[in-house]
Order: C-alpha cells, then structure tokens, then sequence
C-alpha cells in the first residue's frame, strides 16, 4: 500500500524495530483518524530512571504517540517545540524537580494536564501536589493498569475543558458523569 504522505514517526532515537513499524502500520491503515484532528494523543513521560521511563514509554506507546526526557529541562524543551496531552513526570529528578517541571507547565501550558509519579506516601505531601495543580498522583510502586487509567482520565479531562475542539460534542452529548467528576483530581495509592 503506498501512502499519500510520509508518516510522522515520533519514537526515541532507541526506539525497536518493532516500534517504528507499529507507527508505520498506525498510520498506514488510518487508525489515528479517531483521534481529534486525525492525530493520536501526545504524552510526554519524564523520568530521570531509564527503566522506569522504558517502561512506561512501552505502556503508553501502544495506545498513544509518546515521547521521553530525562530530564525536567529537557521536558521544558520538548514543551516548548510540541504541544503534549499530558505528561507524567517524577517528583525527585537532578536539576529541577518535578515539582518545579509542574509549576513551569501549569503557568505556560495550563490545559494540559500534568500526572505526578513519587515514592513519598504522605498523604499531605499527595493533597500538596493536587492543590499545586497535579491532575494525580501516583505512589509508586503503582501497577500499569493504574497508570493507562490516570492518562486516560487526564485525556477524558482535556476534551471536556472549554475552548477544546471536543468539548462540544461532550456538551451536546451532555455525558459528564458524577463519576468522572470525581475521578478529575486524584490521589492514586497502589499500595496494600
């Protein structure tokens, strides 16, 4: 089959063989036309731990474009070249912290919603990090399932905010359930 176009392949310079031929195949049979503007959501995973970031690059990059830094002013830059869905960044990284990552997004990019991923189970620390502006929170160590949900959610949260090319469907829908009105903002502990 020959393309009109050649795809867009947004993978790590590390990328498999596998994933470039997935991008390839997505974009050869259309399956991102279900997306908003025919392109698949963005997510950028910021994590200073290669594996940690492997892994979740692996996970979201079977339903999503995704992309990676390791650091937070390597985030800042890919920010500034693209425009992210969401990004999913660890709180303790060299050089800025995520902390700082999350105040620089939600003052130049104040719709895209930002998932924090730590180790500190406080849950002051946890409500802290909402009130400054994190769409959730994720204790680690958090099982993927948990992670596909919160990116989901966060999407779910950007279609819906005024201004976004989808808020008018949701509003002529009028689906915005008490349920996700409650899942928006939360505190996510897979610990037992």
């Amino acid at each position: 089959m020959l393309l009109s176009s050649p795809p867009k392949i947004l993978t790590r310079p590390k990328g498999s063989f596998l994933d470039v031929v997935a991008c390839l195949v997505a974009e050869g049979l259309g399956w991102n036309t279900a997306w908003e503007g025919g392109k698949m959501p963005l997510i950028l995973v910021v994590d200073d731990e290669e594996n940690i970031r492997d892994t979740l690059y692996e996970l979201l990059s079977s339903e999503y474009r995704c992309q990676t830094a390791e650091t937070a002013e390597k985030a800042l830059a890919r920010l500034d070249a693209e425009s992210y869905d969401v990004v999913l960044t660890d709180i303790s990284m060299p050089g800025l912290s995520g902390l700082e990552l999350l105040g620089h997004i939600r003052q130049k990019y104040p719709d895209t919603p930002v998932i924090v991923i730590s180790g500190i189970g406080d849950q002051e620390y946890a409500q802290g990090m909402i009130r400054l502006g994190a769409f959730d929170y994720l204790l680690k160590p958090y099982s993927l399932e948990t992670v596909m949900k919160s990116v989901k959610r966060a999407l779910d949260h950007r279609e819906r905010l005024p201004g976004h090319p989808q808020i008018s469907k949701v509003a002529d829908q009028g689906q915005k359930s008490t349920q996700d009105e409650a899942t928006d903002w939360n505190i996510v502990n897979d610990r037992h």
